[in-house]
């Protein structure tokens, strides 16, 4: 389903923006035209949203389930 899609995808992208800062790299991914430095807030953005990927399927699975 694309919650479990975008649920993976947000980790990965946790986990990988993590272990950059965690090195001190330096990382900009050009998409803005101005400058935007990477933050402790970017994997934590992340996990947030696969947190609530996890409470879509957790829902799916609990409404599938009473029926």
């Amino acid at each position: 389903s694309s919650a479990l899609l975008a649920g993976l995808l947000s980790l990965a992208f946790a986990l990988a923006t993590g272990s950059a800062l965690a090195r001190g790299l330096d990382i900009d991914c050009g998409c803005l035209p101005v400058r935007v430095a990477l933050t402790w807030m970017h994997p934590l953005l992340n996990l947030g949203m696969a947190a609530l990927a996890l409470a879509i399927l957790r829902h799916r699975a609990c409404s599938s389930a009473d029926e």
